[in-house]
C-alpha cells in the first residue's frame, strides 16, 4: 500500500511537471511570435523598399513558413495540454478523487457571450 501511494505522488508530480512544462512552452511560442511578427513587420518595411521582387518574394515565403511553424508547435503543445488535463480529470473522476464546486451559471449570458 506504502508503494502504490509513492507510485501516486510520482505521478503526480510528473503529471504537473510535464504540465508546468507544457504551459512554459505554449508561453514561449507566443511570445516568439509576437517577437517574430514585430520583427518581420520592420524588416517589411526596409527590405522591401531596397530588393528586387523575386528575392523579396523569397524571404516573405520564409517568414511566412517560419510563423506557420511556430503556430504549428503551439498547436501541438495545445493539444499534449488538453490530453494531460484529461487523463487527469479522468483519473481523478474513476478514484473519485474530483470534488464538484457546484456554481450557478447563466447559461443565457454564457451563449451571448460565445
Amino acid at each position: 500500500l506504502a508503494r502504490q501511494k509513492d507510485a501516486q505522488g510520482v505521478n503526480r508530480f510528473t503529471r504537473h511537471e510535464i504540465k508546468n512544462g507544457l504551459l512554459a512552452g505554449i508561453e514561449l511560442c507566443e511570445r516568439l511570435n509576437r517577437s517574430f511578427q514585430s520583427a518581420s513587420n520592420r524588416v517589411d518595411q526596409r527590405v522591401s523598399a531596397t530588393m528586387d521582387k523575386d528575392e523579396y518574394k523569397t524571404i516573405e515565403s520564409d517568414m511566412t513558413k517560419t510563423a506557420g511553424m511556430i503556430g504549428q508547435v503551439d498547436h501541438v503543445l495545445h493539444e499534449v495540454l488538453e490530453t494531460v488535463l484529461a487523463e487527469a480529470m479522468a483519473r481523478d473522476v474513476i478514484y473519485e478523487i474530483y470534488q464538484p464546486l457546484p456554481k450557478k451559471v447563466d447559461i443565457v449570458e454564457v451563449l451571448k457571450s460565445s
